[in-house]
Parts: C-alpha cells; sequence; structure tokens
C-alpha cells in the first residue's frame, strides 16, 4: 500500500492541466524520443559489431564465456578472479547460454538502456506528473552520452536500470515487506554490477527515512537487510576463492591511478607512474593491497598536494568529455565534445533552474536529496578518477531534475510526492 496519492486533481480548482497538449499527445510525445534513443544506440552497437574494442569490454566478455563454458568466474581461464563486479558478466552470460555472441550482448545492452529511459520516464511521472514524462525523455534523447555508452559492453547500462528501478520503489514509499524487499534486491544488484554505488545505495535505501522520518525506518531496515543479502554470496565467494571479502580487488589500482605523482584531474588510467607498479608474483589480492597502500602512502606524504588533486578531480566529475579509453584507444573528437558540452551543461543549468522557477520556489526533500545523490556520487568517485561513462547513470538523476524545469516553464505541471512544496500525509 503506497502513500502517495496525487496533492490535488484539475477537477479540484477547475485548472485545465492538459494545456499545452492533449493527454493523448503527450503520452506520444514521451515514447517518440525513446524510440530515437533505442533507435540511435543499435545503430552505434551494430557499428561496433562484434569486435572487443576496450579493455573493460574484453575482460567482462572473458568472464561470461568462462562462466558459461567452464562455470567458472574468470578472465583468463585459470585463475579466479574478483577484479570486475559480478553483476554485469553474468547478465551478459545469459545472452551466451542463448546462443548469442558479441553483437547480441551489445543489443542486449541497448535494450537495457530502452528499459531504464522507460523507467526512469515513470519515475519523472511520479515526480512531475505526465509532461515531466515527456520532458525526462526528451532530455535522455538531447544527450548522447547514453545511447553511446549502451552500444557498448560497459556495465552501464545495467547500473542505470538498477538505479532508477531502485528509485522508483523508493519514490512510492511503500511500507510493505514485500515491496521493501525487492527494493533492497534491486540495490544490491546494483552495487554488485558498478562498487562505487555502494555509498548511493545506501543513499536510497534510507529514502523512507528522509522523507517520514521515524516511520521510514522499517522500510529502510528491511531494504538494508535484503541489500546485504544480495551482496552476501559475492562476498562469501571472494573469502573463500580469494581468501578475503572484497567486493572487488580492482578497488586498489583504481586508487593508486587517481592518487600518485602522475595522476590528474582527468588522467585515467594513465595516472600510474612506474613506482606504482606491484612486485611480479603477488597474488590479485596482494596485487590489490600493494596498491592501496602505495596510494595512501603518496597521499600521506603529500597532503597539500592530494587535497588539491582530489577537489580538481570532483570539478572533473562535471566535466563533459567522453574519454572512453581504457588502454589506448582515442576518445572523441572535436566536434563530438562541442555537442557533449552543450547538451550536458544545459541539462546542469535546467536542473539549478528547477529550484528558483516560481512554481518550485522551496526546495523539498525529495529534490534536495535527488542533488545531493548526484553530488555524493561525484564526492566517492573522486577518491580514485572520475570520468563521464562512470557517471551516466547517475545523469538520469541530473535530467529527471530538469524534467522539473521544463514541466514549470511550460506551466502545466501536475505534480506529485510533495515537489510544489508539500509533502504527502504520512
Amino acid at each position: 500500500m503506497t502513500n502517495l496519492e496525487p496533492l490535488e486533481s484539475p477537477q479540484a480548482n477547475n485548472r485545465d492541466y492538459s494545456q499545452p497538449f492533449r493527454w493523448s499527445d503527450r503520452r506520444i510525445l514521451g515514447f517518440i524520443p525513446i524510440i530515437l534513443s533505442v533507435s540511435i544506440a543499435l545503430f552505434l552497437a551494430r557499428s561496433h559489431g562484434s569486435q572487443l574494442i576496450f579493455e573493460d569490454e574484453r575482460d567482462y566478455m572473458a568472464i561470461s564465456r568462462n562462466v558459461v563454458r567452464h562455470a567458472f568466474y574468470s578472465i583468463d581461464g585459470t585463475t579466479p578472479t574478483a577484479f570486475r563486479q559480478p553483476g554485469w558478466p553474468m547478465a551478459m552470460s545469459l545472452v551466451l547460454l542463448l546462443g548469442g555472441g558479441v553483437k547480441a550482448c551489445r543489443f542486449f545492452s541497448v535494450f537495457i538502456y530502452g528499459a531504464s529511459l522507460l523507467v526512469g520516464k515513470k519515475v519523472a511521472e511520479e515526480c512531475f506528473g505526465s509532461i515531466g514524462g515527456s520532458a525526462f525523455a526528451w532530455l535522455s534523447l538531447l544527450y548522447p552520452v547514453l545511447a553511446y555508452t549502451a552500444g557498448t559492453l560497459f556495465p552501464q547500462s545495467l547500473a542505470t536500470l538498477l538505479l532508477v528501478l531502485g528509485l522508483l520503489l523508493s519514490l512510492r514509499l511503500n511500507t510493505s515487506i514485500p515491496a521493501n524487499l525487492l527494493r533492497g534486491l534491486v540495490l544490491g544488484a546494483l552495487c554488485l554490477t558498478v562498487s562505487t554505488f555502494v555509498i548511493p545505495g545506501i543513499l536510497v535505501v534510507f529514502y523512507p527515512v528522509i522523507m517520514n522520518g521515524k516511520k521510514g525506518w522499517m522500510p529502510a531496515l528491511i531494504a538494508g537487510l535484503a541489500m546485504c543479502i544480495a551482496l552476501a554470496p559475492w562476498l562469501v565467494r571472494n573469502a573463500i576463492v580469494m581468501g578475503e571479502p572484497t567486493m572487488s580487488t580492482n578497488l586498489g589500482i583504481n586508487l593508486a591511478l587517481g592518487n600518485s605523482s602522475a595522476s590528474g584531474p582527468n588522467t585515467g588510467v594513465n595516472g600510474l607512474p612506474a613506482g606504482f607498479r606491484p612486485p611480479v608474483g603477488l597474488s590479485e589480492v596482494q596485487s590489490d593491497h600493494w596498491y592501496r597502500n602505495a596510494a595512501v602512502s603518496w597521499v600521506e606524504s603529500n597532503p597539500s598536494r592530494a587535497a588539491s588533486l582530489y577537489v580538481l578531480k570532483f570539478l572533473n566529475y562535471f566535466g563533459y568529455k567522453l574519454d572512453l579509453r581504457t588502454s589506448n584507444n582515442a576518445g572523441t573528437g572535436h566536434a563530438s565534445e562541442a555537442v557533449l558540452c552543450v547538451s550536458y551543461y544545459s541539462i546542469v543549468l535546467l536542473a539549478i533552474l528547477s529550484f528558483f522557477r516560481k512554481s518550485l520556489t522551496e526546495a523539498t526533500r525529495l529534490r534536495i536529496f535527488l542533488c545531493v545523490l548526484y553530488v555524493t556520487f561525484g564526492l566517492a568517485s573522486a577518491v580514485f578518477f572520475t570520468r563521464v561513462r562512470f557517471r551516466t547513470p547517475m545523469d538520469l538523476v541530473l535530467i529527471l531534475l530538469a524534467s522539473g524545469a521544463v514541466v514549470a516553464v511550460l506551466g502545466a505541471s501536475n505534480r506529485k510526492n510533495g515537489l510544489d512544496g508539500t509533502l504527502p500525509a504520512p
């Protein structure tokens, strides 16, 4: 049973919320951009074909193939690994089990991307009404990073779907045990897909507490328990197989990439000096510890440099350049960067505008929560290093906020969830 009802109906005050579009027109307008977005992503996925362009893609595909052929979670087929999170490789293994290959996995990623847009549209409708849903869909189309990354074999598409699904389940403030168990399992799956989403996942778990105070503790605890249950098999497996209950053994190298004498705000995988290479013969877990200790030692020896670098990496989180390089691959061209710059910062400006429109005068708890969620992920990411690709799931949160500004500009909002400054009754 949900606590949320529309704050008012058009009949209650004789205001015509169907303007400037008819309701049926808004439904069509909401689905057209999603169809276009998926079509563009399919074209890009098809252009990539069966070639594994990036190192990350090769790793994820290798793990999926070993899972299918040998029931063995490994990159090289002989040594067990925890270097890559299991969510995306296990999802791709389902495609391989059905006889698909690399190209089928790319199309599967695009399908997940389309599902995330549909769920995100529903989240926007929960927040801003039907026009908000349409605005969300069109803004997503005008942000090409989403379609491009959907055509790759990176885990961001799956992470995006799990994030917006977790938000949708949380926004409804359902107090039933099954609903919150599902919510926690979804957020746990998100953390198993991209480990840096642990902190945002925890924030979403406690959303009922933020909105309903003490009455939200029980739903939050149930969801938190389900989240732990989802994570437990992976942690137990790593404790047994790897010798340590770690979420991932790539945290150490990512920490070193972002915290060394060669690190810059956007050096990414190039921010590792020769002195940071571990000795030959270390296990995967030992190498992870070695990288971690090397990074921590550098930070302790260079506190001022490390602090300024952290701030620069956080500012780079709000950058627009789509650098997909994972080894020696090229990034985007100047024309593409211009498009990305205009699209991203337009959405940022709209998101900021949503806090200052006269029709949205009070910065409500929900909008503040979404803003904090977006910024918190940047703060957590800056501990390692920041990239636009890593941020793309959170960009749907930014687009959600921007949709509110579009609704306010159109002057036709029928908002839910207390976005006019009034929270629904608990």
